[in-house]
């Protein structure tokens, strides 16, 4: 974490201000780009994208057969 404690801002976003930091070059933006964390929204969109998005659905349908 690069987060200074006497200053109380981070190095690499520049937290707590409004705005973001500006990254100096293409290598940190490649650091800090979508796909580099969890994605936990974006994996689950893919699931759903495979399903064609049909919500729910598949939940209810797995349930059904089990009975």
């Amino acid at each position: 974490m690069s987060y200074h404690k006497q200053k109380k801002t981070c190095s690499s976003c520049g937290y707590p201000e409004k705005k973001l930091r500006n990254p100096g070059s293409i290598k940190a933006v490649r650091r800090n780009t979508t796909g580099t964390g969890r994605c936990r929204h974006l994996k689950k969109l893919a699931r759903a994208r495979r399903s064609g998005f049909k919500g729910n659905a598949i939940i209810y349908k797995l349930k059904s057969q089990k009975d």
